[in-house]
């Protein structure tokens, strides 16, 4: 209890106050990393919330008091590795199969000079690249207070700079003919040969503090300026990453998750969100916006959205186990969608993540469409097909062919076929699953125009 404990006059340090404003309002607190007061041999814990909230600044402070120079040298050490393994961990289990490599270097050619940099991480998944980089440092206790300048500087160093590094990487591999990149000793990692493979580059910064709506809202950081570029990076705390972790059904989902995440930040309407909220808007609403949906709204604000969430994890291993929220499919989509993950055919994940685009209707038009294309392939032995037309902003068109037994002539016919169709139409692109049918086995192929 001592140790969480202060007394009245501990507040007088030079530590707390500032000079010639020693009875500021807003001056730094022992409060905030001693929580309890002692008081004639009684402890009083006048706002409790307090211990949970910042357990992790009350725990270092004991750290960084009991022995100083192990909290410098050591355990910042330790806390930044573990934030990285944990990190790379979580998006590991997601992301099952995927190459991983941790703690890589590469150089690049800055102001004139040869430069050796790192990058935390680096994830290959299917056409999916994965740049990760993992900040530990806290958000503080004045930022937390609304100190305006404290908040520019831990957004700079924490978000920013993590955006930046993996901007760096993602420039890297723009650029370079062939990217490389190498341990601590100077061995090979990877090798990226066909950079054209690759349909996706996310920027990922995970970290060990909660950045709250400073993380969900990144717009505003960009308007004052701190944040450039026309990539959006995901900024996600640990605790967070974990919870989508353990919440996430299949690969593809987070994928597209991540995709509709980061999209997010295109709409300055969306303000005060949570992380979680949003997640639990996905899982119910699928994120998804019409066309100019939301324009005649200048503030949207996403809650209760984590209740479902909060209630599975407050009663797990309870007596009354609550069901794990997700997704609602229909049985016949859920079947399309894992048997093309179940292929891990090259592409999987960029048409499982458009078929998942989809909203409720069209998924059911599109599950019913699928089984009467394959039934009536297996029926005759004849090929047929139907296609569906989405005109949203991010326009696009989806064929199905059926065939029977495997066409070797079939993709290049069928990608002519998707070239005209998006001409046509006048869209961004068109996408084709080719699916060779015997003996109620299917193996599939997949297009993209």
């Amino acid at each position: 209890m001592d140790l969480l404990s202060c007394s009245y006059g501990d507040n007088r340090n030079d530590k707390f106050l500032l000079k010639n404003w020693e009875g500021w309002p807003l001056n730094e607190s022992v409060i905030f990393y001693k929580p309890i007061i002692k008081f004639q041999n009684k402890y009083y814990c006048f706002v409790s919330y307090l211990l949970v909230q910042n357990l992790q600044p009350i725990l270092e402070n004991l750290i960084r008091e009991a022995d100083s120079n192990y909290y410098s040298s050591k355990y910042l050490v330790i806390r930044k590795a573990y934030l990285e393994n944990k990190s790379i961990n979580y998006l590991a289990k997601m992301l099952p199969g995927a190459k991983i490599y941790k703690n890589l270097y590469y150089s690049i050619r800055e102001n004139g000079e040869q430069k050796r940099v790192e990058l935390d991480g680096l994830i290959l998944y299917d056409q999916n690249l994965l740049l990760i980089e993992a900040k530990s440092a806290p958000l503080s206790i004045s930022a937390q207070r609304g100190g305006v300048e404290r908040i520019k500087r831990d957004v700079n160093e924490v978000i920013v700079g993590a955006y930046s590094q993996c901007k760096r990487a993602k420039d890297y591999i723009d650029i370079e003919a062939t990217p490389c990149f190498y341990d601590a000793k100077d061995q090979l990692l990877v090798k990226i040969g066909d950079k054209k493979f690759f349909k996706n580059i996310f920027l990922i910064n995970v970290t060990l503090d909660s950045f709250g709506i400073l993380a969900t809202h990144l717009s505003s950081i960009k308007a004052i300026g701190l944040l450039d570029g026309k990539e959006w990076p995901w900024s996600v705390y640990l605790n967070d990453l974990r919870v989508i972790s353990e919440l996430i059904e299949f690969p593809s989902q987070f994928l597209h998750y991540l995709q509709s995440r980061i999209r997010i930040n295109e709409f300055p309407q969306f303000e005060n969100m949570d992380e979680l909220d949003i997640f639990g808007f996905y899982l119910k609403e699928n994120l998804y916006f019409k066309e100019g949906e939301l324009d005649d709204f200048t503030s949207v604000t996403l809650t209760g959205y984590t209740d479902e969430i909060d209630n599975y994890y407050q009663s797990a291993g309870g007596i009354s186990e609550k069901k794990k929220p997700c997704q609602q499919f229909t049985m016949g989509f859920r079947k399309i969608i894992n048997n093309i993950e179940l292929s891990k055919r090259p592409g999987f994940t960029i048409i499982v993540t458009k078929l998942l685009d989809f909203c409720g209707d069209s998924r059911e038009e599109f599950a019913k469409q699928y089984e009467r294309v394959i039934r009536d392939t297996l029926k005759d032995h004849n090929m047929h097909n139907f296609s569906m037309l989405f005109n949203t902003k991010a326009s696009f068109g989806f064929t199905v062919v059926g065939l029977y037994g495997i066409d070797k002539d079939a993709k290049s016919k069928w990608t002519s076929y998707c070239l005209a169709k998006k001409q046509k139409n006048k869209i961004n692109s068109w996408f084709c699953l080719l699916v060779y049918v015997k003996d109620n086995h299917s193996i599939f192929d997949f297009l993209f125009a």
